[in-house]
């Protein structure tokens, strides 16, 4: 099929998946809120399936019971000559992956926010760009890639903030060999402006905004994503730099000050405050 768009949807109630794309050419599934509210632990929120020159855009897909966001075949083995694009996405999923991406080629990921078991998994990704996006990974990586070393997927990706949770496994997984540093997964200039840390969600899983400051201006302001999932203007005014992740805020001012001494009161007697 071709030209098929999918936009600004409230999708609830789903089983198996929310939203399932398939044999699909210069689709759109922009906008969209999927919910699921039926317990099964194999739904997943969006699958897109053998997909080409394709946009996935400012969904929001929270609390999936397994896959959050998964791509299989995007533009895979020559099947187009065009570039994909996924971006503004918050995505979370209680018990296995946020982003699941397969046979994936020539596809920009830019400004998503992934939370999963893994935060990101890539497997056959080729001519891909990773940038601005958070992964947190809850239980096990926040970035995990079972059948590429760490020299070949380094090069697509930087400008990312990676998290993981106490108890998870180690931070990245490329090949066989664990990373537990965003700084032994740099290489050779290479994924050197990525960032590790908590980026301060607003509540992890139910509400990907952030209340932090980590994301804050540490992006690539050069990659023409003008806008943040709420539609608010990248880069969000005062500030001129972008945000990492799907939210563009402003870091809240600290402004509290003591107004009046309750105790001791004065004049105060010599000695220690009880």
């Amino acid at each position: 099929d071709f030209g098929n768009r999918l936009l600004n949807n409230v999708v609830t109630d789903y089983y198996f998946y929310g939203i399932y794309m398939y044999c699909q050419d210069s689709m759109q599934v922009n906008g969209n809120e999927v919910i699921q509210s039926r317990p099964n632990i194999s739904a997943d929120a969006i699958y897109l399936n053998d997909v080409a020159n394709f946009e996935c855009i400012g969904n929001e897909a929270l609390e999936a019971s397994d896959y959050g966001l998964w791509i299989s075949d995007a533009n895979f083995l020559g099947f187009s000559s065009g570039t994909g694009i996924v971006a503004n996405n918050m995505i979370s999923s209680t018990g296995d992956r946020g982003f699941y991406a397969d046979d994936f080629e020539n596809v920009n990921v830019y400004h998503n926010t992934f939370v999963g078991t893994v935060g990101g998994y890539i497997n056959d990704v080729r001519g891909a760009d990773f940038q601005n996006n958070i992964f947190y990974g809850t239980d096990d990586y926040a970035l995990q890639s079972l059948d590429a070393p760490a020299s070949m997927i380094q090069t697509m990706f930087d400008y990312n903030i990676s998290h993981i949770a106490p108890g998870a496994i180690a931070l990245v997984r490329a090949g066989p060999t664990n990373y537990n540093t965003v700084g032994d997964f740099q290489f050779n200039g290479y994924n050197n402006a990525s960032l590790q840390g908590d980026p301060g969600f607003l509540s992890p899983f139910d509400d990907l905004h952030i209340v932090g400051v980590l994301p804050y201006d540490a992006g690539n302001p050069t990659l023409g994503i003008m806008t943040d999932i709420d539609g608010d203007p990248r880069p969000l005014p005062p500030s001129t730099g972008v945000d990492i992740g799907a939210d563009e805020f402003v870091v809240t001012t600290l402004d509290a000050e003591p107004v009046a001494f309750i105790s001791p009161t004065l004049p105060a007697a010599a000695g220690n405050a009880a």
